[in-house]
């Protein structure tokens, strides 16, 4: 195929250590490359890179940006209604919550979302790009504490900080956030 010369390289998933070597191969001479690549976020798909076995010198280079996502139940828009949280719903997600300024959605659950309250899927996303520094943390083989810290001075947002942008707009509960995506603690160590 590379011989065909493309501009564009689609690799429908990288799942073993040659398939990840040759689409980082061809990143290096010029391609662009999309592919797919199953880890829990953005930050573990370096880390899942090197333990396919591609050399940290070669992901560092060829990685530009990464989009994670997941699929949380949408709210059903014919039986969706307000309503005020507690504090302890609220404790997990943000620090220090006053309930009393904070409405969020549920689904009652009528015959449209056949009592379900859910209706439809909506995705929850982050985007990670790859900076010069983190290019370095990525050759020296950082902890993926250290991306996370890097990313967050460039503007990274975890994929729960939109869920629960999503949450309070009243596409989806903070029950599905919660399922769905990980708690920014998952990297302190």
């Amino acid at each position: 195929m590379l011989r065909q010369d493309p501009d564009v390289v689609l690799v429908g998933e990288i799942r073993d250590g040659e398939t990840a070597t040759i689409a980082t191969e061809a990143a290096l001479t010029g391609h662009l490359v999309l592919s797919s690549l199953h880890t829990n976020d953005s930050i573990q798909a370096i880390t899942r890179l090197l333990e396919l076995g591609v050399a940290a010198h070669m992901v560092a280079p060829t990685v530009v940006g990464i989009l994670s996502q997941r699929l949380v139940r949408r709210l059903c828009s014919a039986c969706k209604e307000t309503y005020t949280p507690s504090r302890a719903e609220l404790e997990p997600f943000f620090n220090d919550p006053d309930p009393s300024d904070v409405l969020l959605y549920r689904g009652k659950g009528c015959p449209r979302c056949f009592g379900t309250g859910y209706s439809g899927r909506a995705g929850v996303h982050e985007y990670l790009e790859i900076s010069e520094e983190m290019r370095d943390l990525i050759i020296t083989r950082a902890s993926p504490a250290k991306l996370v810290e890097e990313a967050q001075r460039s503007g990274y947002r975890p994929m729960r900080y939109d869920g629960l942008k999503k949450a309070l707009m009243g596409w989806t509960t903070l029950e599905e956030i919660e399922k769905s995506t990980l708690p920014e603690m998952a990297y302190r160590k």
